[in-house]
């Protein structure tokens, strides 16, 4: 019982450990077992360290490493180390390989430890389902065998059972070490008060529980518990030593009033009032969005689950610390099952699930894991390609003059950087009246693009129109399509986009796809909705080998012109993640890997390094910084150097 108790780490650990010391050994650890104080004696660290073949001079340096954190034994003389600590002591000293308590040699040196890998979470929330203790049994039983049939293919998940409270320690009892049992709820009053029916943490975790389950829907929606009161119970949980799966989630009325995030950082902030600032490494945060849950319910898109997630944890990096952004799980919770897990599994932001029938059943559960691991197993990091930064003149240069001697600053300070910008590909974007002229002048490393093909229909013969034979003939290599002043000013139809681009790519040019979203399409909560609808008609004619001549544009419509407010960098790793994963499902992984997604909404020189790092922005459409040179190759400079730093990342690796 105490075992199941300690983190599993020591539970898979001790075993083996304890076969390894010896008889001696072993009994050394079931006389300190029984001690009444739950300590361990220095003396008997001591011991047991000799007997395994340390020196004095590691033993000292080995204990003084620990007794900082010292407990006066019962006569408040020697000192003593506390039970548990002393066991993840042990697995802690040999995880970060120094320490052979394990097997081989005795320490000499402490190499650096290396960050422990994030296990998936999968939570199996039984609610009532089982009533009876032969279903119970049995399920449990298929679960360990399952489990076992495995053979180590799932030691990336961490899977926890939630059975009602009166089978928990049965539960328990039956269920391999291996796996977790929690409780589904603690306290039906406020914690601490001694009322009637109620399970305390420390009960929980006095039946062998490491996890509990707080702030699920049922109780918020049905049973009225508060954001308030939920924090309350998180901060006993912790204190009580129980890891936490906090459930936070929007009703149906508040998606359609666009609060969705504004419930959820509600929620979440008001839970992470009782987390220690070291303690979200045992946290994990379950989204539920209540309208997606229930038997004939649709999930939520994978889309915008994983803009949520990247929401939820750009708030923890931005309210509580970087460390507890990246320490914290984000699990999706909405009608999980085994058909439809692989679509969520290989969002960056979802961590693993919480599922409910699916639970249920020891194999479609056992799927489910199985999923996750080889959706998310990871890939040796891949150098993208070239950043691609667009600068779009609009109509700002109204002289030929000043084209000139833009086009000659731009030459002369490329030239000057020309080593340390060969990963960026610069396309100018002047007004057809200056195309020629710019082509012309402009260094041949870099390139032109048109802002527009076509004012009319492709192929209509009509006066006004450039067509892309034309711009193809005078040197241009991009076009630029679908900007939202054509869109939302000029009302040009996504048939209609669709149709140029579809002419452009035939014709031989490179194609900047624009889509973005309007404000009222944001607060509305159709975001993402509109994005790939605009997406998916505008490549419908792409063909499938010309991916790496399509870059798709991102320009949040509210977030562009002089003084607006650019979209954060946690909003535009959502979008440009969903874009990712719509170009993955519907054109493949190579398409998704060569298609360049570029931000486009006041991005300056101020502010690019903060986009420039985000995993799916491939570059920027810029416009008043495009005119400044210094700017704009500040801008340029900014890419470079995030390019190297992926590239000496992979050649580590590549050395590995």
């Amino acid at each position: 019982r105490r075992l199941a108790l300690w983190p599993m780490p020591v539970q898979s650990c001790l075993p083996q450990m304890v076969k390894q010391l010896g008889s001696s050994i072993s009994g050394a650890f079931k006389k300190w077992d029984h001690k009444e104080e739950g300590t361990v004696p220095r003396e008997t660290m001591v011991s047991l360290l000799k007997g395994l073949g340390f020196g004095p001079d590691e033993i000292d340096r080995l204990l003084e490493s620990y007794f900082k954190r010292q407990v006066p034994d019962s006569n408040g003389a020697t000192p003593c180390i506390k039970y548990d600590d002393f066991v993840q002591w042990i697995v802690s000293v040999r995880a970060n390989g120094g320490s052979t308590l394990l097997g081989s040699a005795p320490m000499t040196a402490k190499p650096p430890s290396k960050p422990q890998k994030k296990k998936f979470f999968i939570g199996a929330n039984w609610k009532c389902s089982l009533e009876g203790p032969n279903e119970v049994d049995a399920l449990v039983r298929q679960l360990n065998s399952l489990w076992v049939s495995k053979a180590g293919s799932l030691d990336d998940v961490e899977l926890c059972l939630y059975p009602p409270y009166v089978f928990l320690d049965r539960v328990r009892d039956q269920l391999s070490a291996e796996l977790c049992v929690g409780g589904q709820n603690a306290w039906d009053a406020a914690p601490g008060f001694a009322s009637t029916g109620v399970v305390t943490a420390d009960m929980l975790r006095d039946v062998g529980c490491s996890w509990v389950l707080l702030g699920h829907s049922d109780r918020r929606n049905v049973l009225g518990e508060s954001d308030a009161y939920i924090a309350e119970k998180v901060a006993k949980c912790f204190a009580s030593g129980l890891n936490v799966n906090l459930t936070i989630g929007e009703k149906l009325e508040d998606r359609e009033a666009g609060r969705a995030l504004d419930v959820l950082v509600m929620q979440l902030g008001a839970a992470a009032a009782g987390v220690p600032s070291d303690g979200w490494d045992r946290v994990v945060v379950a989204y539920e969005p209540v309208w997606a849950i229930g038997e004939g319910a649709q999930p939520c898109s994978p889309e915008e689950t994983q803009r949520v997630h990247s929401a939820l944890r750009g708030w923890l990096k931005e309210h509580v610390s970087e460390i507890a952004a990246r320490s914290c799980r984000l699990v999706y919770t909405g009608s999980v099952n085994e058909g439809n897990a692989a679509q969520f599994a290989q969002l960056p932001d979802v961590d693993g699930f919480v599922v409910g029938r699916a639970g249920l059943d020891a194999e479609k559960l056992l799927s489910i894991c199985s999923t996750l691991v080889e959706r998310k197993a990871p890939e040796r990091p891949q150098v993208k390609p070239k950043f691609w930064v667009g600068a779009n003149w609009k109509c700002s240069i109204q002289t030929s003059q000043g084209a000139d001697a833009l086009v000659g600053q731009i030459n002369e300070a490329w030239g000057q950087e020309i080593g340390t910008l060969s990963d960026v590909e610069l396309c100018l974007f002047p007004p057809y009246a200056y195309l020629d002229r710019v082509r012309r002048k402009l260094r041949g490393q870099l390139h032109v693009g048109s802002q527009n093909a076509w004012d009319a229909k492709p192929g209509f013969n009509s006066t006004g129109v450039i067509s892309a034979e034309m711009l193809n003939s005078v040197g241009c290599k991009w076009v630029l399509l679908g900007h939202s002043d054509r869109r939302n000013v000029l009302l040009e139809a996504d048939g209609l986009i669709a149709e140029k681009m579809a002419r452009c790519l035939a014709r031989g040019l490179s194609v900047n796809l624009t889509i973005g979203e309007k404000l009222e399409e944001r607060q509305a909560g159709k975001a993402i909705e509109t994005l790939l609808r605009q997406l998916e008609a505008g490549t419908t004619g792409v063909p499938a080998d010309a991916w790496s001549r399509v870059a798709v544009s991102y320009e949040p419509v509210w977030a562009i012109g002089e003084g607006a407010t650019p979209c954060s960098p946690e909003d535009a790793q959502a979008v440009h993640a969903a874009l990712r994963g719509w170009v993955r499902d519907h054109a493949g992984d190579e398409a998704a890997r060569q298609c360049r997604l570029i931000y486009t909404g006041s991005v300056s020189a101020e502010n690019a390094a903060q986009y420039a790092r985000l995993p799916d922005v491939d570059g920027f459409v810029v416009g008043r910084a495009g005119l400044d040179v210094a700017k704009l190759l500040a801008i340029c400079k900014t890419l470079a150097a995030v390019k190297a730093e992926e590239c000496a990342a992979v050649d580590k690796l590549k050395g590995m």
